[in-house]
Parts: structure tokens; sequence; C-alpha cells
């Protein structure tokens, strides 16, 4: 395998991977009025974390499935997934997101009589995983879109070539008369 080809796959499926974990992890604990916290999850603070994650894993199929600019183009899509996971992580886990959760937790408490002052908001690691996943689903694309030219694709081998013509059933029928298995390459048996 190409060395560029495999540094594409291992950061964009770690960034991926750490995304997608993340996600679904807690992310920030909000403690108020002696009542046992609340825990908020990636998924909860950044909703689109989750959908540019899997479009980016998406995609690194995708780049193996395609050659020229279809390929850069599928490149400049994981770059971008990568700046969403990246960006929505950080509006995440930004000051407003946390302060809303709070500023909700506190009107659940007084709605229910309890004073909810001494708010307090504990973050876990996992944000800052999933940006760092991001990071590294952006550096993926990016990597693609300036290597890409030089990964090899699929293999073309079962391709029927444009002056073989489709194959049909009479001349299915015509090789087998000729003594030939039209199942069999005929130029492997030789």
């Amino acid at each position: 395998m190409n060395r560029s080809l495999g540094v594409f796959l291992a950061a964009g499926g770690l960034g991926a991977a750490l995304a997608l974990l993340s996600s679904g992890r807690e992310w920030a604990s909000v403690s108020a009025g002696g009542l046992p916290p609340v825990s908020l999850t990636g998924g909860g603070l950044a909703p689109a974390l989750n959908a540019a994650a899997i479009a980016a894993a998406a995609g690194l199929v995708a780049i193996l499935a395609t050659r020229g600019t279809a390929r850069r183009l599928v490149a400049v899509l994981i770059a971008l997934c990568g700046a969403a996971a990246a960006t929505a992580s950080l509006i995440g886990i930004g000051r407003d997101a946390i302060g809303d959760a709070a500023a909700a937790g506190r009107g659940v408490l007084a709605q229910a009589g309890v004073d909810g002052g001494g708010t307090s908001v504990a973050l876990s690691p996992w944000p800052y995983l999933a940006v760092a996943g991001g990071v590294l689903i952006a550096f993926a694309g990016i990597h693609a879109v300036l290597r890409a030219g030089t990964w090899p694709g699929m293999s073309a081998r079962y391709d029927r070539s444009p002056s073989e013509g489709p194959a049909s059933g009479a001349g299915l029928w015509d090789a087998l008369d000729r003594g030939a298995d039209p199942t069999v390459d005929e130029t492997r048996e030789r």
C-alpha cells in the first residue's frame, strides 16, 4: 500500500472513531442545589458531530472507489466534514452552550421550587477528543486533496472493455458452440 494512502486512512479512521466515540459520552456535568448532577452528552451539546463523523467515514471508503477529479472532490468533502466536526465540538463546549445548559438546569430547579444557586459545571476530556478527531479528519481530507493523484484506484480487472460490447445471451451460446467456457477468462488459460 502507498504510504501516503496509509497516512490518510489512519488519520481519517482514527479521527472518525474519536468523533463518533466521544459524541455518545458525557461532556459536562451540571450540578445545582445539592441535587444529583445532570449529565450532558456530546450528542446533546454538538448534534452535528455525529453526522459529520459518519459522512467522513463514508468518504474514506469513497476515496478508494473513485479516481481523478471525483476523488479530489470527495477529499474536499472529507476536509469540510472534519472542520464541521471540530467546529461543532468547540461550539458544544463553548461558554454559551454550557451556560445555556446550566441556565436550563436552574430553570428546571426553580420550577420544582429548589434554589438553583451554586450551579457548577465540570467538563470531561471527551469534547477535547472530539475536537482532535475533527482536526484529524480535516488533516486527512487536506492530505488527500494534495496526494490522492498518486494513489492506486480500485481494480478494473472485471470491467468489460468498450470494444467487447455488452455480454449477450447469444454471444455466450456462441462461445459454448465453439467449445469455450464463457465463464473463464481466455487470456488466463494460456
